[in-house]
Order: structure tokens, then C-alpha cells, then sequence
């Protein structure tokens, strides 16, 4: 794999996870099933506006090139595993996420109550990176194996 290779799929899958989930999907895909699955259409539809913009282009890079492999299967494959990466690793990371306490306070009776959200002291966020660490190493995994075989 060449290093254009290896930043494209890095860039794009940044793009499709990240950039491209809505606030709804990252907070409900681990409770709602319509949520995660809302998540990874999008993400596998940028998968696949990406590539077949470049093959429309006709950009002559290697990890493009449509007869080399088939961008359809690429993506098929692409959200299967990141559907069930997803399923699993949101729901732990759901419960590894620090749970907020909102409190509500009146500085003055002439003025409605105001919300303020704060995250209990002593509760370590450590587990939760290690798990969303692990969820990208996931991804990244599938998404270079994928690309390698069926290139």
C-alpha cells in the first residue's frame, strides 16, 4: 500500500465517521437501532461519493483505479463491518461515558431558573478513550484489509 493509499482511506474514513455524523446519531446510535443505522448509510455513502467522484474524474491513482477493485463490494463490505463495530462498541462506550448532572439555579426571582451541566468529580474518562481508540483501530483494520484483498 502506498502512503496515498494509507492517507486517503485514513482521510476519508475521518470525514465519514466524525465530520459527517450527526449530533442526533453520535448520542442515540448506542440506544436506537434507526440511529446507528442512519450513522453508517452516511458514512458508506461517502465512501462511495468519494470513490466514484474520483473514478468520474478519472484521477489515474492506484488506490482508485475501478478496475482494480470493485468499489461497490468496498463499500458493502465497509458498512457491514462498520454497522457491527459500531453496534457494539457505541453501547460500551455509552456506559463507559461519564454521565452528566445538570443543575438548575435562580439567581434572581424576577428571572427564569438557568441549566448548568457538569460531569461528576472522580469519574475517569480514560476506559472511554480506550475504547473509542479501539473502535478506530477496528475501522481501520477492516478498512485496509478490505481495500488490500480486493485490490
Amino acid at each position: 500500500m502506498t502512503l496515498i493509499e494509507i492517507f486517503s482511506i485514513i482521510i476519508i474514513h475521518w470525514i465519514a465517521d466524525f465530520i459527517m455524523q450527526s449530533d442526533y446519531d453520535a448520542k442515540n446510535k448506542s440506544k436506537f437501532f434507526h440511529a446507528l443505522f442512519s450513522h453508517t448509510i452516511t458514512y458508506s455513502l461517502v465512501w462511495f461519493l468519494v470513490g466514484a467522484c474520483l473514478v468520474l474524474l478519472n484521477f489515474r491513482f492506484s488506490f482508485w483505479n475501478y478496475e482494480q477493485w470493485d468499489l461497490s463490494l468496498f463499500v458493502l463490505i465497509t458498512f457491514v463491518c462498520h454497522t457491527i463495530t459500531d453496534y457494539f462498541t457505541s453501547r460500551l462506550n455509552g456506559k463507559l461515558a461519564p454521565k452528566e448532572e445538570v443543575i438548575m439555579l435562580k439567581w434572581d426571582k424576577n428571572q427564569p431558573e438557568q441549566a448548568f451541566i457538569r460531569f461528576p468529580k472522580g469519574r475517569s474518562y480514560h476506559n472511554l478513550f480506550i475504547s473509542i481508540g479501539g473502535d478506530q483501530v477496528l475501522h481501520y483494520v477492516q478498512l485496509f484489509l478490505t481495500y488490500q484483498l480486493l485490490k
